[in-house]
């Protein structure tokens, strides 16, 4: 998903701290995006090396390997600029070295403290970090998005589900955040995450013991996770949490009690939630009949 946001971010001028310096012209041009200056052909081969990696990463099979070598290019011309290493980051966060891509964030921000703060490449960040399972780190840079990145529609759902999801499972102390944000993101909802959205407040609303709010509960049991968005649990090390947003919304009771069952046996023991997944998992017996 973060690789679609990347031409995006471009075409709304998204990279405004940490944008190449020599991408500027003019004083004037300050307010316009880096990746659109860098089509004119008096800019440096700097940010037309920056504008082809990133226009790259926009595509909808992205070539990896050639957005590396136009960040190896853009290296040649400027070494170890700030904004190279954290696209390079974004890069390698797809790929399966997360230490490396760990290193080479942590390398961007040292260059420069803001070389992190923009959007896509804060997503990408935060993705990582909770796959890590530094959910408590991840979840502060997603409260960041959530206040102030501006994104596409889809981007920006993406974003809110996951940060309601991050939020909700670093345990109690998150709930309430995560229920705003996804309240929040099921207004503004796209068609593609609605479903998510339900599903994912009615967990947290189950979560909280929020008895009174059984419409959200209601709707979410019509409701179905979209296979991308569950994996994106998957990328976020929460691929546990697709059988609690099933078990919460269960229309049969059965189902529900096996899918909290199924929660448990994933590594959802380790969860702050796991308590409560024990408890809806635990059947119901119903008093014997006096003779």
């Amino acid at each position: 998903m973060w690789i679609l946001l990347a031409l995006e971010l471009a075409n709304t001028g998204g990279w405004v701290h940490g944008r190449p310096a020599d991408c500027a012209k003019v004083e004037e041009d300050r307010g316009k995006s880096v990746w659109s200056r860098a089509k004119d052909p008096e800019l440096s081969h700097y940010c037309i090396d920056m504008a082809r990696a990133v226009g790259e990463l926009s595509a909808d099979a992205p070539d990896l390997p050639r957005v590396l070598s136009a960040l190896d290019s853009a290296d040649r011309e400027r070494p170890d600029q700030a904004v190279t290493v954290a696209v390079r980051g974004v890069v390698l966060a797809a790929g399966p070295k997360p230490d490396l891509a760990l290193a080479t964030f942590e390398k961007a921000r040292a260059k420069d403290a803001r070389a992190l703060d923009e959007p896509f490449v804060a997503l990408a960040y935060a993705r990582l970090l909770s796959g890590r399972g530094d959910l408590k780190v991840a979840a502060d840079i997603y409260r960041g998005l959530v206040v102030r990145a501006t994104l596409p529609p889809r981007e920006a759902d993406a974003m809110r589900w996951e940060a309601g999801m991050v939020l909700m499972a670093t345990g109690p102390a998150g709930l309430a955040q995560a229920t705003a944000i996804l309240r929040e993101g099921r207004e503004r909802a796209t068609v593609r995450y609605a479903d998510a959205f339900d599903l994912a407040l009615a967990l947290a609303l189950d979560r909280g013991e929020r008895p009174d709010d059984a419409a959200p509960k209601a709707t979410a049991a019509a409701r179905t996770l979209d296979p991308a968005v569950e994996r994106s649990l998957t990328v976020l090390g929460l691929g546990f949490e697709a059988h609690a947003l099933r078990g919460s919304s269960a229309r049969d009771p059965k189902l529900g009690r096996d899918a909290y069952k199924r929660f448990l046996a994933e590594r959802g023991d380790k969860s702050p939630w796991a308590e409560h997944a024990r408890s809806r998992s635990a059947e119901t017996r119903k008093p014997e009949p006096r003779r």
